[in-house]
């Protein structure tokens, strides 16, 4: 009997032990201060494969161009809870393009809200040709038309993200693209305001099957999500 309390305390102080430990979330605020060009030179010098940025915290780092990750392998991109903003409409915030391994996280990303009646046509992240890429614990926002667009990419994992306001839809990908979608919030994405993942059936993107939930398909695999 006492065997079986010294190992039942042995069990519950290592599990006390490994939450203490357990890394936290980080929390995506709304920064006000601009990062200085200086700091914004840091994270356009980092695309490097086998590297890691670290953004300042709280900092809001306007890009004039889209930050293309091209061919990098195993690069991270940990934006620290701050916010990226694109001052150019039509150019999506970030693009990866081939490669593998490269991580995106606990960042926001918009675009500068465009003045005028034909508004922004650039999405917030475009992933293509690229492998094992994930998108984690970020806030896409609209005045992109997509919040993620994938294109022939494998392993795509879109997890712990907020998607909202995209004027046509949270998530669209096409071609031979696989992708895990788990634990995020959609919310008002496209005209409808619910369409918030869809796969496009031709490279026009005139037809589109749209997920009403979580599904399980043979390129796409989907839990844990919420739809308001």
């Amino acid at each position: 009997m006492r065997t079986t309390s010294q190992f039942f305390l042995l069990s519950l102080f290592c599990l006390l032990l490994i939450q203490s430990c357990a890394t936290p979330a980080i929390t995506i605020g709304n920064p006000t201060q601009a990062a200085t060009p200086e700091q914004v030179a840091e994270l356009t010098n980092s695309l490097a494969s086998n590297n890691t940025i670290d953004l300042r915290p709280n900092l809001i780092y306007y890009l004039d161009e889209t930050l293309v990750i091209q061919g990098l392998n195993s690069y991270t991109l940990n934006g620290n809870g701050s916010t990226i903003i694109q001052r150019n409409p039509n150019a999506d915030v970030i693009r990866v393009e081939g490669g593998s391994n490269v991580v995106l996280k606990n960042f926001k990303a918009t675009h500068t809200e465009p003045s005028g009646p034909i508004g922004c046509t650039g999405s917030v992240i475009q992933v293509y040709n690229s492998s094992n890429a994930t998108i984690d614990n970020c806030h896409l926002n609209g005045s992109g038309i997509i919040g993620v667009v994938a294109y022939d990419a494998t392993n795509l994992n879109v997890t712990n993200s907020f998607i909202y306001n995209n004027s046509q839809y949270g998530i669209l990908y096409q071609g031979s693209t696989s992708i895990s979608i788990t634990n995020n919030r959609f919310d008002d994405n496209g005209d409808t305001g619910s369409a918030h993942v869809a796969k496009a059936l031709n490279a026009f993107l005139s037809e589109v099957d749209m997920m009403s939930g979580d599904e399980n398909k043979a390129d796409a695999t989907m839990s844990g999500n919420k739809y308001e």
